[in-house]
């Protein structure tokens, strides 16, 4: 069984039209749009839900998560079963292929979650980790020419820009970025991930990497998968751009992930 899951906002719900419709496009068997019964940063929303294509269900939820919402209670939904899970962002239009190819590599390497943009934890614990087997490998800008034409693009023209340079050496990280899309299977994660700290609520993305190293689940980047191109939707609400507490997205990131590391004894 093959799902893509996904969550959303309410300052959103009028512009995931386009976004859905590129979801239902791919080949799955079901899109979920999982949307919790109340959120912590929308006190005032009203309950009205969005409008969504043929082919999306939309799944509701106790419990915000926060983006972690995309995958955990799906994740639940499928424990015991067969499936392969891959959840994404709710603000970037995927090109036709882009799932199948996502989850044939997964199939490929049942243990190992599938993320097409990785990063070594480096630059977010203190002592250094050496990524076990090939360290995936990003393409440097000054030599990503499609990626320089579309920020030009975008800076003169307003057409989208690439959202993510592609790797050019596949390999594994330890933190995924789930904005262009992770494969993973529903026993990678427990019942223990949904108890998500103050400090790691805003960053899903660290604190669902860790605990796929803490259950031993290695995190695979294929090489030059198609990427992402972003819709306005990217600057509605944005956690990437929001402070919590009067901290900025990288100040949480390396909290977060000095938490995790400390509490799971990992990247170390």
């Amino acid at each position: 069984m093959k799902i893509i899951s996904l969550t959303s906002i309410p300052s959103r719900f009028d512009g995931l039209g386009p976004i859905l419709e590129s979801l239902v496009a791919q080949n799955v068997d079901e899109v979920r749009l999982y949307i919790p019964n109340r959120y912590l940063r929308f006190a005032d929303w009203n309950g009205s839900l969005p409008d969504v294509p043929e082919g999306v269900t939309i799944c509701r939820t106790e419990d915000d998560l926060g983006l972690a919402t995309k995958i955990l209670p799906a994740c639940r939904d499928f424990w015991g079963q067969d499936a392969q899970i891959l959840f994404c962002d709710d603000d970037c239009l995927v090109e036709k292929g882009w799932a199948d190819r996502l989850f044939r590599i997964q199939g490929r390497r049942p243990s190992d979650a599938v993320a097409v943009y990785v990063r070594p934890v480096e630059g977010y614990v203190p002592n250094r980790v050496k990524t076990p087997g090939i360290r995936a490998w990003q393409l440097p800008i000054k030599y990503d020419v499609p990626f320089r034409l579309s920020r030009l693009l975008s800076k003169f023209v307003g057409t989208p820009t690439l959202r993510r340079r592609p790797f050019v050496i596949p390999g594994y990280g330890e933190i995924f970025f789930g904005v262009a899309g992770v494969v993973v299977r529903p026993e990678f994660f427990d019942e223990a991930t949904f108890d998500i700290p103050p400090v790691a609520w805003p960053v899903d993305d660290i604190w669902l990497s860790a605990n796929l190293a803490r259950l031993n689940v290695r995190i695979y980047c294929p090489w030059m998968v198609a990427l992402p191109i972003s819709s306005y939707l990217a600057d509605q609400d944005s956690l990437q751009e929001s402070e919590f507490e009067g901290k900025k997205r990288q100040e949480l990131n390396r909290n977060a992930a000095q938490l995790c590391q400390q509490k799971f004894q990992i990247w170390g």
